[in-house]
């Protein structure tokens, strides 16, 4: 796994921007950690010592869902944060990155080459959904209002969301609403898949206007294709929307990280928070 000073992983060109609302370092480690559908266990293990600086009664279920609690006021309402531990399957080898011009992406001068046709071999770089896992992690060390937060990682969900179809319904009730953070691109808010609408027109709206005041680009509504969102909602009844995590071109070895489009995906998802009223 990638640590931090680690010279020969990581070429960092860009030095000017202070991506201060979440730790480059940290995002870097987590694409770093192989973790493809059903072998989701060494990123269980890489965050559940960060979850346990701020969370209670965390929990990995039969099937390797992660579960969390951080606790606000007893009487305030609780809201859901969901992203996904599991990348596209590619067979593993070492990854390299550079940090260039607001991106993080793949060094593929350093990557490995087919035999023959010298062709890139199976490769992502895992902005979907580390993303999601970075904004998570970054919520829970700064936000400190009154919310009541709980946290779903989910397995499997890149071979159909086998991992959140099992997860357990209980702790699914009493929400207010749920942030799924695995939307590629920026701006975008998926509010219905296949038909089916995840959630009210209030929520939307609160969404929205949070993403306005945070200036976040290409702010719109959209519909989506399958992610958790779709089991949530319809399944355990959760009112929630998917929103733009600053990943581009995932499942493919072009995959990159707009860092400036992340940071303000932070952002964003820290105003929907403070901003709710109730």
């Amino acid at each position: 796994m990638y640590n931090i000073g680690d010279d020969m992983k990581v070429i960092k060109k860009e030095k000017t921007f202070d991506y201060a609302s979440f730790n480059l370092d940290r995002l870097i480690q987590l694409v770093d950690v192989y973790a493809v559908p059903k072998e989701e266990l060494p990123m269980a293990e890489f965050i559940k010592p960060l979850l346990a600086e701020h969370c209670v009664e965390i929990e990995r279920d039969g099937i390797g869902n992660v579960y969390a609690i951080r606790k606000g006021d007893p009487k305030a309402p609780t809201v859901l944060l969901s992203a996904h531990q599991d990348t596209v399957l590619f067979p593993p080898q070492e990854k390299y990155y550079i940090v260039e011009n607001g991106y993080l992406q793949l060094n593929k001068d350093l990557l490995e080459r087919e035999r023959y046709s010298r062709a890139l071999r199976p490769v992502v770089l895992g902005g979907d959904d580390r993303c999601g896992i970075e904004i998570i992690l970054s919520i829970l060390e700064t936000y400190d209002g009154p919310l009541n937060i709980k946290v779903i990682l989910s397995t499997r969900e890149e071979i159909g969301g086998e991992g959140i179809a099992d997860a357990k319904r209980e702790f699914f009730q009493n929400i207010d609403f749920g942030l799924i953070l695995d939307r590629k691109n920026s701006g975008d808010i998926i509010t219905s898949i296949n038909r089916h609408k995840l959630c009210t027109k209030k929520l939307y709206q609160h969404v929205l206007r949070s993403g306005i005041r945070t200036n976040v680009k290409n702010l719109r509504e959209t519909v989506g294709s399958f992610s958790d969102a779709y089991f949530i909602s319809r399944r355990l009844k959760v009112d929630c929307v998917n929103i733009s995590v600053g990943y581009y071109q995932p499942h493919t070895s072009h995959e990159r990280i707009d860092l400036y489009a992340f940071n303000d995906s932070v952002r964003w998802t820290k105003e929907i928070l403070e901003s709710y009223s109730f």
